[in-house]
C-alpha cells in the first residue's frame, strides 16, 4: 500500500535504488573526507545499470561545473544506449511547463488568476463556490483525479487511450469534491489537464503552438514538445520499461491528454529551462508566481507553489518536482542559495529518482547543519492501524528490521529528543492515538487509531452484489473471496481487484480504501471508494 501522494513525501525509494545506495554510502555523506569526487561518485552510484534501462543525469553547480552523463538502454530490443540527446517523457516535471503557459497568459492580461474556472469551462458543475485558476494551479480545487476515478471505474490509465477532453468528461460527471476550492490540499492532475483546455480556449492555439511560439523557441528548447498524440513518431525518445524480477515488459504511455505530464524532453533542454526560471527569462512575474508558495483559505501557507514544490533538503532551499507517468521517471532540482541544479530522466518505472537525484545534490552541498539521528528505539508503542480522517485512507505501521515502517515502506522514528519524524518530517501523537505528519503540500494531515478488533466474515458476505457510481460512470460487482472482498468492474470482467481487511467496514488494495455502508439491519446499503487523489467516491446498491 502505498500512502496518498499529499503525505507520502517524496523519499520512497525502490528496492534497485536501496540497493545501489546501499553499496555507495559514502558517497552521500559529502563531509565525509574519503568522498570521491561527484562525477566519479555519480559514475559508481549508477554501474549496475548498464544492462538495463538507466538514466541521463545533468548537473549545473553555478559557474563551477558542467556534468552530464548517461547510463544504461534506451530501447532493450534494438540495442540502443541512452545519450545526452535521448528523449524521455518528464511525467509531473511537465506541470511547471503548464504553469508557465497560465502565467504567461495573466501576463499579458488576458486571464486573472482569480477568475472562476467555469467562465473557460462550463461543462463542469457549480460547486456553491468558486474554482479558480489558481485553485487549478496550486493542487487547492478540490477536483477528483480524473485518472484515479478512471481507475475506480475498472480503466486504470494505461488500459485505454484518454485525451483531454475525455479528462473533462470525467470531471464534468462529479458532483462532489475532495474538500472545499481553497480549503484543503489534494494533488489532482485534473487540474492541469484542464488548464490546456482552458490555454487553448483563451489562445486560440494547442498547446503545443502556444508552447513553441512562446516558451520552447525563444528558450532554445530545441527538442521538446508535447506529446499530445502518442502515436507520433519520435526521434530519439527513449522506451519506458518496467521490471518483472531479471527481465523487463514495456510501460509506455498510451494517451493524449497532457498538461499535467506528456512532456517530450532532454537533459539538456530541462537545464536551458532551469537557467531561464533562476534568471526570470519568462518575465519575473511568471518566476515569481511559479515558486510562490501558495496558501489555503485559513492562511496556512502549503510547501507547494505553482508546478513546483519550495522545500528544504540539506539545509538548503530546494525548489523541485519529481515526475511518473509509466515507465518513465524524471526529477529537476534547484537549490537556489547554492547555484547548483539537478535534473534526471529514466525509462526504469523502478528507479525512485527524487532519492537518486537527492543523493546527487549531496554530492555537490556542502554540509550546513547536521540531520538529527534516530533513537534506536523505535515507537513501538505506535504499532498498528490508522485511518486518515479526510479520506479515511488506511496506515498501517509495524515493526519491520527494528524499525517501524507502513506497509508502502514509510518509516516513524523517534528522535533523541523525542519528537517523532513521519519519513523524515516532523510528526506528533494528540489525544485519542492521533498521529499528524506533515504533508507533501506542507499542510498536517492527521490519523486516528483503527484497531483490527472486528470480524470481516459476516460483512462480506452481505456485501455481495451490485453497486453503481454516477460519478465514475460505472457498475461494479462486489464477490467475497478468501477472506477479501473482490471488485470487478461489469464491463472489465476480466480484470477483478481483490482488497484485503484493515479496518472496521474497510478494505484496502495498495492505495485504495472501500468503506461499505451498513445499516442498523446489518445490511451492505452502498460503499465509499477513496484513494489518495479521490476522496469519498459513492456507490449504490444495485439489482
Amino acid at each position: 500500500m502505498k500512502l496518498m501522494a499529499n503525505i507520502r513525501i517524496a523519499v520512497t525509494t525502490s528496492l534497485q535504488v536501496m540497493r545501489i545506495l546501499s553499496g555507495s554510502l559514502l558517497l552521500v555523506t559529502p563531509a565525509m573526507s574519503q568522498t570521491p569526487k561527484p562525477a566519479d561518485a555519480i559514475d559508481t552510484l549508477f554501474a549496475s545499470v548498464a544492462e538495463s534501462p538507466g538514466c541521463v543525469v545533468g548537473v549545473e553547480d553555478g559557474d563551477r561545473s558542467h556534468l552530464v552523463r548517461a547510463y544504461g538502454w534506451a530501447d532493450l530490443e534494438r540495442r540502443v544506449k541512452i545519450a545526452p540527446e535521448t528523449i524521455f517523457e518528464a511525467g509531473s516535471v511537465s506541470k511547471q511547463f503548464t504553469a508557465a503557459a497560465i502565467l504567461l497568459l495573466v501576463q499579458d492580461g488576458r486571464i486573472a488568476l482569480t477568475d472562476d474556472i467555469r467562465k473557460y469551462l462550463p461543462e463542469l458543475p457549480a460547486y456553491g463556490r468558486p474554482i479558480t485558476i489558481d485553485h487549478l494551479l496550486t493542487h487547492s480545487s478540490g477536483l477528483r483525479d480524473w485518472g484515479d476515478v478512471a481507475e475506480m471505474a475498472g480503466w486504470p490509465r494505461g488500459d485505454r487511450v484518454y485525451s483531454s477532453a475525455e479528462a473533462l468528461r470525467i470531471a464534468g460527471l462529479q458532483r462532489e469534491l475532495n474538500h472545499q476550492p481553497g480549503g484543503d490540499w489534494s494533488y489532482t492532475n485534473t487540474g492541469y489537464t484542464l488548464l490546456t483546455i482552458v490555454l487553448q480556449r483563451v489562445s486560440g492555439q494547442s498547446m503545443q503552438a502556444f508552447s513553441q511560439q512562446r516558451i520552447f523557441g525563444p528558450l532554445g528548447m530545441k527538442d521538446t514538445q508535447w506529446r499530445d498524440d502518442f502515436r507520433r513518431v519520435v526521434v530519439r525518445r527513449a522506451v519506458a520499461y518496467r521490471s518483472l524480477g531479471a527481465s523487463y515488459e514495456l510501460q509506455m504511455p498510451a494517451e493524449n491528454a497532457i498538461g499535467h505530464g506528456g512532456l517530450l524532453t532532454t537533459i539538456g533542454d530541462l537545464l536551458i529551462w532551469d537557467r531561464a526560471l533562476a534568471s526570470g527569462a519568462l518575465g519575473r512575474q511568471v518566476t515569481d508566481a511559479l515558486q510562490r508558495p501558495a496558501k489555503l483559505n485559513d492562511g496556512r501557507t502549503l510547501a507547494y507553489a505553482r508546478g513546483l514544490m519550495v522545500s528544504r533538503f540539506h539545509g538548503y532551499k530546494e525548489v523541485a518536482h519529481s515526475g511518473a507517468t509509466a515507465g518513465y521517471r524524471a526529477w529537476l532540482a534547484r537549490y537556489p542559495d547554492t547555484g547548483l541544479s539537478v535534473a534526471l530522466l529514466c525509462n526504469n518505472g523502478d528507479d525512485g529518482v527524487v532519492t537518486l537525484g537527492r543523493a546527487i545534490a549531496a554530492l555537490y552541498l556542502p554540509e550546513k547543519s547536521s540531520e538529527p539521528v534516530a533513537s534506536p528505539q523505535p515507537p513501538i508503542e505506535l504499532a498498528g492501524w490508522y485511518r486518515n480522517l479526510a479520506n479515511a485512507e488506511p496506515l498501517h505501521l509495524s515493526i519491520k528490521n527494528d524499525v517501524l515502517r507502513g506497509d508502502g515502506g514509510e518509516t516513524l522514528e523517534r528522535m533523541p529528543d523525542g519528537s517523532l519524524r513521519f519519513n523524515g518530517e516532523p510528526a506528533k501523537v494528540g489525544a485519542g492515538g492521533r498521529l499528524t505528519v506533515l504533508g507533501l503540500g506542507g499542510q498536517f494531515v492527521t490519523f486516528i487509531r483503527a484497531p483490527m478488533q472486528w470480524f470481516p466474515g459476516k460483512i462480506l458476505a452481505a456485501a455481495k452484489g451490485h453497486f453503481h457510481s454516477n460519478e465514475a460512470s460505472a457498475t461494479v460487482e462486489i464477490a467475497a473471496v478468501d477472506g477479501k472482498l473482490r471488485v470487478t468492474a461489469q464491463d472489465r470482467p476480466g480484470l477483478a481487484v481483490d482488497f484485503a481487511p484493515a479496518y472496521e467496514n474497510a478494505f484496502v488494495n495498495r492505495r485504495r480504501v472501500i468503506r461499505l455502508l451498513v445499516d442498523k439491519a446489518g445490511r451492505v446499503t452502498g460503499l465509499i471508494m477513496s484513494a489518495d487523489r479521490v476522496w469519498r467516491l459513492p456507490f449504490r446498491r444495485v439489482p
